[in-house]
C-alpha cells in the first residue's frame, strides 16, 4: 500500500468555489487540480485481492483527515478503460472527496495493471462484490459503499449490484445495462454484428501485461513478442488508430 497526502494551492481552492458553484446550478466538474505536500488529501493505491486470488490494481482517493475525520462514505468506480499508472502521483482529485467521501477506481480484471485474464465483463459480478465489501472493511470507510459508471464502466456497475452485495446501498448506471445479451448483442432478438466489432476493438485496448496479467496468462511465452504486430493486424481490419502499446495507454476514444 502506498499513501500520499497533497494540499490544496490558492489556484486550486479557488477551482473549487467555482467547481462547487457550478453544481449549485446544476453544472458537473468532476476532478479539481491540486498540488501535492504533506497536507490535504490522501491518496493510497493497493492491489486488492479477489476470492480466486487474483489481485486487481485500485486507486483511492480520500478526504482531508484534519477537516473530513474518517471514515467515509464510499464510491467505487469499476471500469475497462484504465484508471492511471502505478506510483504516478495524481494531479487531480476527485470532487467527491471535498464533499466528504472516498472516491475509489479500479482496473477491472486483465485490464491495464490488474491480474487475471479479461474474459469481457463475465467476471465483474463477482469482482464488484469483493471489491465493496472490501472497501466497507477498511478503517477509512464507514461501511456504506455507492457505485457508479458510464456505458462500460456502467455495466460493471449493474452486474455488481446484481450479486447483491451486503454493504452495496446506491448504483448511478448510465448509458449502460444490467443485459448485456438483450441490450446490446441480441436487440430485439436479431444479432449485432457491429456489437462483435465493438467489442473486439475495445477489448484490444488495455489488456494488462504485468506479471499474471491477461496477455502473460493466455498467451504463450514463445508468442508474445507477436503481440504488436497482431494488435495491428486486428486494428487494420477493425480500421481503429494503429498499435501504440498494448496496455490500452493510447486507446481511441
Amino acid at each position: 500500500m502506498k499513501v500520499r497526502k497533497g494540499k490544496l494551492s490558492m489556484r486550486a481552492r479557488t477551482l473549487m468555489s467555482i467547481g462547487l458553484f457550478a453544481l449549485l446550478v446544476g453544472s458537473s466538474i468532476s476532478i479539481i487540480p491540486i498540488v501535492l505536500t504533506q497536507e490535504g488529501p490522501v491518496f493510497i493505491e493497493e492491489m486488492v485481492e479477489m476470492r480466486d486470488g487474483v489481485r486487481l490494481y485500485t486507486r483511492i482517493y480520500l478526504p482531508d483527515p484534519s477537516t473530513s475525520p474518517q471514515p467515509y462514505p464510499a464510491i467505487l468506480y469499476r471500469t475497462p478503460y484504465g484508471i492511471g499508472t502505478p506510483d504516478e502521483q495524481p494531479t487531480v482529485w476527485p470532487s467527491e472527496v471535498f464533499n466528504g467521501y472516498a472516491y475509489v477506481t479500479q482496473d477491472t480484471r486483465g485490464r491495464f495493471y490488474s491480474e487475471g485474464v479479461d474474459r469481457f465483463f463475465y467476471d465483474d459480478g463477482l469482482d464488484g462484490y469483493d471489491t465493496i465489501e472490501w472497501i466497507a472493511a477498511q478503517g477509512w470507510c464507514n461501511g456504506k459503499v455507492g457505485m457508479w459508471g458510464y456505458s462500460a464502466p456502467g455495466i460493471t456497475t449493474f452486474l455488481a449490484a446484481g450479486e447483491n452485495p451486503p454493504h452495496l446501498e446506491a448504483i448511478i448506471p448510465l448509458a449502460s445495462s444490467g443485459n448485456v445479451m438483450n441490450d446490446l448483442t441480441f436487440v430485439g432478438g436479431a444479432f449485432r454484428g457491429d456489437a462483435l466489432i465493438w467489442g473486439l476493438g475495445q477489448t484490444l485496448w488495455g489488456l494488462s501485461d504485468v506479471p499474471n496479467g491477461h496477455l502473460e496468462t493466455v498467451v504463450p511465452q514463445a508468442q508474445q513478442e507477436l503481440i504488436p504486430q497482431y494488435l495491428e493486424d486486428v486494428d487494420g481490419v477493425l480500421r481503429i488508430p494503429p498499435y501504440a502499446g498494448h496496455r490500452g495507454n493510447n486507446k481511441p476514444e
